[in-house]
């Protein structure tokens, strides 16, 4: 899932972090909640986000999930930005594909009814 916070603040940045799933191992929840990363450019944000969707387990396509458990947080802030928070909630895969594996749909499967 990936939350993206918008805020009005006097200074540009962006702020990017993970929210570890409850089903991580204590050691797992630990080192991903410390993850915090600060930018001021949002040009930078494409690299900084594959970073860290790789810390978070996930790869480039058909290496690993394509989901996770975990919460990708970006917040953008700026004086031009309005006061805003957008949740994607991956949709339903009734199949594996080259984007997508059997784990990623039995996931899909289980959020989804919960």
């Amino acid at each position: 899932m990936t939350q993206i916070v918008l805020r009005r603040q006097p200074v540009n940045s962006v702020t990017i972090k993970i929210n570890p799933s409850k089903s991580r191992t204590d050691i797992e929840k630990s080192h991903l909640a410390a993850y915090n990363k600060t930018i001021d450019n949002l040009s930078e944000l494409p690299d900084v986000i594959e970073v860290t969707t790789e810390k978070m387990g996930l790869g480039k396509i058909g290496d690993s999930q394509a989901f996770s458990r975990d919460v990708l947080s970006i917040e953008i802030c700026g004086p031009d930005r309005p006061q805003l928070t957008l949740v994607d909630l991956p949709g339903l895969i009734h199949s594996a594909t080259k984007g997508s594996t059997d784990a990623d749909k039995e996931l899909i499967f289980i959020q989804s009814c919960s």
